[in-house]
């Protein structure tokens, strides 16, 4: 019974690490970490703004 508690958290963790956040890969190959739940967005040229 211990051994298969063990087993399970070993297998839990790498899930609750992702839970929080997910690493992206842009176009210029740089590797940003976004949140899931994101609570503010800046657009920085006004046709990007007709699109939020």
């Amino acid at each position: 019974m211990y051994r298969i508690s063990i087993l399970i958290a070993l297998l839990l963790i790498p899930l609750c690490s992702t839970a929080y956040s997910r690493r992206v890969t842009d176009m210029a190959g740089r590797k940003v970490i976004i949140p899931d739940r994101i609570v503010k967005a800046v657009a920085l040229s006004p046709p990007v703004t007709y699109l939020l």
